[in-house]
């Protein structure tokens, strides 16, 4: 008798290591093939990732370039690194004269050493307003109103910022600081010698380019044309004598507000007092406008003889100039929240367009 292995027991050492050798190379085929379609999804995204921050490039870019203000960022060197072509025709200068050039060549108002100081500590996410002049490639200044924010931007650190012309505005508002110094004399006149002075008073307030206007009790006895066209009127006859009441030209939210105020200027508690409010076109739109009114004597009752300027534009520009700062530029930072003044604004300035605005402040 012979003794030994059959064949299936001697084969079945094999087979079980082939197929434990099977398992693990199907388990490593499996997660090779998971991680190659891991590695491939994130691929994927990562493209089309840098494709979206390409395009969101190209997007503010394209927004900043098309900009109506004069946008452009500045790093702390304080040279121009990005411009709207708007800020270039604002200055006079193409695009290529204008790139790398420092700050220096047109700001005309702040000293070198202020800019220095300023371009090194600004602060990302601050949001900041002041008033400058810039020089243009001709020679000539220009007012202009400026909104900065410090922003990041894959690790640089600059400086957004927007500047309005306000060359026009300012003429406006010099002449209605003008008339309010001498808005006391106009009160004597229409007090003492109303009659006398009448057509004076006429020539001189037809040609002035903010609204004139004499108010008595809840009718104008007198406007001139820019205060019919801030309301929307077309001359100034369809407002007075009773064709229009004026509390109908204020809007229901600051009536009380108005009314108030009108009667401590009636009464004579207030010699001179600055107003604003928002008022009612004819049309129903709305305009935000500032006013300056003293009392005067009139033997028809309560009188008020006043200046009005429509700052509509000017208060909506600087609350869209801020969000378009922030929109445009794609910029994570938040602003702080802080009101910031430059410091140099004129203590007048700071209560009027130079820096944030009292709504509805009497003074």
């Amino acid at each position: 008798m012979v003794a030994g292995l059959a064949t299936d027991d001697f084969l079945d050492a094999w087979r079980l290591q082939t197929r434990e050798m099977i398992g693990l190379a199907m388990l490593a085929l499996t997660v090779l093939a998971v991680s190659s379609l891991l590695l491939h999804r994130a691929w994927r995204d990562q493209a089309r990732s840098r494709q979206a921050l390409v395009r969101e490039s190209e997007r503010n870019r394209a927004l900043l370039r098309a900009a109506g203000d004069g946008m452009h960022v500045v790093d702390r060197q304080g040279r121009l690194v990005e411009m709207s072509d708007s800020f270039a025709a604002m200055l006079g200068y193409s695009r290529e004269a204008l790139l790398n050039q420092p700050v220096t060549l047109w700001d005309a108002q702040i000293a070198p050493n202020e800019i220095e100081r300023r371009l090194g500590a600004f602060r990302v996410g601050e949001l900041v307003r002041f008033s400058s002049r810039h020089r243009r490639a001709d020679g000539r200044l220009i007012d202009v109103e400026v909104v900065s924010l410090g922003v990041r931007i894959e690790g640089e650190e600059l400086l957004y910022c927007s500047s309005r012309d306000v060359t026009e505005r300012k003429a406006q508002a010099h002449e209605l600081e003008r008339y309010r110094d001498h808005l006391e004399t106009l009160v004597a006149e229409r007090t003492e010698q109303w009659r006398a002075s009448e057509v004076r008073f006429r020539a001189l307030a037809e040609q002035s380019l903010v609204g004139v206007y004499v108010q008595v009790k809840n009718e104008y006895r007198f406007v001139n044309e820019a205060f019919a066209s801030i309301f929307g009127y077309d001359h100034p006859q369809q407002m007075v004598d009773g064709r229009v009441r004026a509390h109908t030209l204020i809007a229901p939210e600051d009536l009380d507000h108005v009314n108030e105020v009108s009667r401590h200027v009636i009464t004579r508690q207030e010699p001179m007092t600055r107003l604003e409010f928002t008022g009612m076109r004819r049309d129903g739109r709305r305009v935000i406008v500032e006013t300056f009114a003293c009392p005067i004597q009139d033997a028809e009752g309560p009188s008020a003889i006043g200046l009005l300027l429509d700052v509509t534009a000017q208060r909506r520009a600087e609350a869209e100039r801020a969000d378009a700062l922030l929109r445009e530029q794609g910029c994570a930072a938040k602003p702080s929240g802080r009101r910031t003044s430059c410091g140099s604004c004129s203590s007048s300035a700071k209560n009027s367009c130079a820096c944030w605005p009292t709504r509805c402040a009497s003074r």
